[in-house]
């Protein structure tokens, strides 16, 4: 079977200033081609290419069989407007004679919204892998057929959503091939190489979608980790890896086994990762950083306790606090992220957080909106209130916060105003294409960023 891979364009286009490869996209295209099927993956938003010029993508119209749009799968970057995109796109491939399906987000939380023109003939839900394989195996793609797929949803003839049975088994991620990375041009993208080396998480943090969308935490081996971190060096010559993981830090062993992997073939290349601030270990950090990992994120959140306990962070400030310190002093560059409207956030609460962010100065600092993701508990928690998908959404969120209209963006224009004596603020992403302008702002590159923050700043081996 021929299939085309699609990551949709966003809406507006994402900045060249922090776009990474596909890596979510390249691994269902990778999966589908081990399979044995001729694959090609399409990314319309590094081609600056919009949804009603998705046939230019044919190739002089070369027919093929299958479109498969990978929509809010891993990588949280699509915004609210690039849900049309897709619709667009799966009116364009059916009219081109090919069946189209679609997974992410939306299409386990909202099928219906996918689903209603008819264009897709099936959402998947959760993991896309599963279902691909049924479909791509099964010979009838009839309402009876499509009923013994597990984890889809489709319209039937009579007008109706039919959602199959989940499968609730972990897909085994052993199954997963290396990414080929030749499906893209890697060098369109920002000089930072990624790896997905787990699903899910150990904590249920009220705002997040990850443990609704995944479940539990499970990794790779890591010895597979190791292989690819090797196939990233011999074949692309990488200078900068991220593990892209929404927690790449919740088994301990594992990691000290990846870092005791890499420094044993003599790898040497900077990496970074996204961690958890309530799994700490300073053993492993330590590990981690001679096996050549520079950079960690931390979602901290919030500066006031009351409020960490009300999202479930599972950590005090203060122990917040010690973590982000011993972490800098072992030799890590740290990104620290804020959610400046929590939900029944008094003034005095967001005070502490600035004044928390204030007293840590990491070497990046991200703040942000509450974005109420599909998938998440703040979701359920809070239906009437009109919720964004992406979390730069840049407004604040209506009757959630006990703070007067205003007062929150009062208190962010503050914060970033004392953080302008040692950061280098950034509001469009589009600054960081001229790393050198950016440079001239900030020897060091510390960065205070209201809007999604470049990977790979100050990472050096």
């Amino acid at each position: 079977m021929k299939v085309k891979v699609i990551n949709p364009p966003n809406d507006p286009f994402s900045s060249r200033g922090i776009l990474i490869e596909p890596i979510d996209a390249l691994n269902v295209a990778s999966f589908i081609a081990g399979l044995g099927h001729e694959v090609e993956l399409v990314d319309m938003d590094i081609r600056r290419m919009p949804a009603n010029d998705y046939t230019r993508a044919l190739r002089g119209g070369a027919a093929y069989d299958l479109a498969v749009i990978v929509h809010d799968y891993h990588i949280p970057l699509h915004q609210d407007g690039a849900l049309a995109s897709v619709k667009e796109i799966a009116r364009q491939a059916k009219a081109h004679g090919a069946a189209v399906v679609a997974g992410g987000k939306a299409a386990t939380y909202r099928p219906e919204k996918l689903l209603d023109d008819g264009c897709i003939r099936a959402a998947i839900q959760h993991e896309m892998e599963p279902a691909l394989e049924s479909l791509l195996l099964a010979d009838d793609w009839t309402d009876a057929g499509l009923r013994d797929v597990s984890g889809i949803a489709f319209r039937s003839a009579d007008g109706n959503i039919v959602s199959s049975s989940r499968d609730k088994t972990a897909f085994d991620l052993a199954r997963l091939p290396i990414p080929d990375r030749g499906l893209v041009a890697l060098g369109e993208y920002i000089d930072v190489r990624t790896i997905l080396s787990s699903r899910g998480c150990h904590m249920t943090c009220g705002f997040c979608h990850v443990p609704g969308f995944w479940g539990g935490w499970r990794g790779r081996s890591a010895a597979s980790v190791v292989h690819e971190i090797e196939t990233l060096l011999a074949q692309h010559g990488a200078k900068k890896i991220l593990f892209l993981d929404d927690n790449a830090t919740v088994s301990k062993k594992r990691m000290k086994e990846i870092c005791r992997g890499v420094r044993e073939r003599g790898i040497r290349v900077a990496m970074g990762c996204l961690g958890s601030l309530s799994l700490y270990d300073r053993g492993m950090m330590e590990d981690m950083y001679a096996a050549g990992f520079r950079w960690i994120h931390y979602g901290v959140e919030s500066g006031d306790d009351g409020q960490l306990g009300a999202i479930h962070k599972k950590i005090s400030a203060s122990e917040a606090r010690r973590i982000v310190a011993e972490t800098r002093g072992i030799g890590f560059r740290v990104r620290t992220s804020w959610i400046m409207d929590l939900p029944d956030a008094t003034e005095d609460q967001l005070k502490r957080t600035a004044d928390m962010i204030l007293e840590t100065r990491t070497e990046e600092i991200r703040l942000h909106h509450l974005a109420l993701r599909m998938g998440s508990r703040f979701y359920d928690d809070y239906p009437a209130q009109p919720s964004s998908q992406y979390i730069h959404h840049g407004r604040q969120n209506q009757n959630l916060s006990r703070m007067e209209d205003g007062r929150v963006a009062d208190i962010v224009s503050a914060l970033t105003r004392e953080l302008a004596s040692s950061h280098a603020v950034v509001t469009n992403p589009d600054e960081f294409i001229d790393m050198d302008a950016l440079q001239s702002r900030s020897r060091n590159l510390q960065i205070a960023s209201l809007c999604p923050l470049r990977y790979g700043l100050g990472w050096q081996a």
